[in-house]
């Protein structure tokens, strides 16, 4: 449903091209509902669209102790 009245937040959507060029690329990651997910990202599963992000520099993985499992 639409919320009448409410200013739009500005949103900027990024391609894989431009994401995997950058210098670095930052994940923040909390909640326990994410270790799962989390977990089989990092161990290579390439099933999540977040595995096709590899940067040319760094990859970087932010997450509370409940997200990194």
């Amino acid at each position: 449903m639409p919320v009448i009245g409410a200013k739009p937040d500005p949103c900027i959507t990024l391609t894989f091209p431009a994401l995997n060029s950058s210098r670095t690329v930052a994940f923040l990651v909390s909640r326990a509902d994410k270790a799962a997910i989390v977990s089989r990202v990092r161990g290579g599963e390439a099933a999540f669209p977040v595995a096709r992000i590899g940067p040319v520099g760094e990859l970087r993985w932010f997450m509370d102790a409940a997200a990194a499992g």
